[in-house]
């Protein structure tokens, strides 16, 4: 978040300093069984102190399909970030601006076309998985 975007959010009393507010404040916005749909989720469960739901995260299927995509050979190593699987398989610049910080609706539209990236194109997954291997061999 931008410093100008924190300062309006504060101003106009948008801002939450409490987990527990947090999370009144997010399912004031869905109900409570929702499908969530996003990237590294586990980090965002772990902040807000709340059980995974029912979730479609994009980490979680492209280490699951890589590891597919690359047996019986070694899985991948780590995680790719949500900026790399961004520019590699839909070839979206995300996150570009380390001054402005993350764009949280930037984010939502790079997961959702990574996820149907890897849903319509499995092959993109595969020659990506491959790929990010090799990267990974030559360190």
């Amino acid at each position: 978040m931008s410093k100008r975007t924190y300062h309006n959010a504060r101003l106009g009393n948008d801002l939450v300093f409490s987990t527990t507010k947090a999370r009144l404040r997010l399912f004031e916005d869905i109900d409570r069984n929702p499908i969530i749909v996003g990237h590294a989720l586990l980090n965002d469960f772990k902040a807000l102190e709340m059980r995974p739901y029912r979730v479609v995260d994009t980490q979680i299927l492209e280490k699951d399909g890589a590891d597919r995509a690359l047996w019986p050979h070694r899985p991948l190593r780590g995680i790719p970030k949500l900026r790399d699987l961004a520019e590699q398989m839909c070839d979206e610049i995300i996150q570009a601006n380390p001054v402005k910080g993350h764009d949280c609706v930037e984010d939502v539209y790079a997961t959702r076309e990574v996820l149907l990236e890897m849903e319509l194109s499995p092959v993109k997954l595969v020659s990506w998985a491959q790929r990010h291997a090799h990267r990974q061999r030559m360190g």
